[in-house]
């Protein structure tokens, strides 16, 4: 679903000719079915890794493919729900009106719309306070919109950045349940973290980066079971 070849990001600074690598040299694949563990501390690279995938930064070097198109491509990016690490939406509208505005932008009829906000809105645990305005909503809360727009128009891939940020225990469980569920159903999905602990038991795979470098990549339990993890 996601081939990237030789990645390489670099951010012009303030002082002209001079420049801060945030990706260099980045290769790497997610399959279908699959559940991508990014992992990475601050500034490694994560944020920037993403925005590539999405086609919302083009590469200083390098490609990468999702389902064989250039991402930035508008058709490519309806295949594709993202959940960003600090969603934001409009205080005054409700969380079906919310989710209705995102599935519309992303090309859904309003004919299957309306039954389909219903059903994500139910999926994330959103149904009991659904005509709440957003304006009113806890942190926690606001995650669990934010899975639901990213949702909504039924992708194929699903980027996740932080998804359980600000999320109570039990909602912790209730969202690895979901992505254990919509892995069944073919999805491929990444999800995006600075702590192994919070996605090991959900990751197919894992894509570990360090000052913009990958340090691995493979199978998560050869990492998780082998000891080496603390070598990184």
């Amino acid at each position: 679903v996601i081939v990237a070849e030789e990645l390489v990001r670099d951010f012009p600074l303030e002082l002209k000719g001079y420049r801060v690598r945030a990706v260099d040299n980045l290769s790497f694949t997610a399959g279908k079915g699959r559940v991508l563990g990014l992992l990475g501390p601050n500034g490694s690279g994560k944020s920037t890794t993403i925005k590539m995938i999405l086609g919302l930064l083009k590469p200083t070097s390098g490609q990468v493919r999702v389902q064989g198109s250039d991402p930035s491509n508008r058709v490519t990016r309806k295949h594709i729900g993202y959940l960003p690490e600090a969603p934001y939406f409009y205080r005054f509208l409700t969380v079906k009106e919310c989710v209705r505005m995102m599935g519309k932008l992303s090309g859904r009829k309003n004919k299957t719309l309306i039954e389909r906000v219903d059903a994500v809105v139910d999926q994330v645990g959103l149904s009991s306070a659904s005509n709440r305005r957003v304006g009113t909503y806890s942190k926690g809360m606001l995650q669990r919109i934010g899975l639901a727009q990213a949702l909504v128009h039924d992708p194929d891939l699903i980027i996740l950045d932080e998804p359980t940020a600000g999320v109570d225990p039990l909602g912790t469980v209730e969202i690895a349940k979901m992505i254990r569920t919509l892995k069944e159903s073919g999805k491929t999905i990444i999800l995006c973290s600075h702590l192994l602990s919070e996605i090991e038991g959900l990751c197919d795979d894992l894509l570990m980066l360090y000052q913009g470098t990958p340090v691995f990549h493979g199978i998560a339990t050869d990492l998780t079971q082998s000891g080496n993890i603390w070598s990184f």
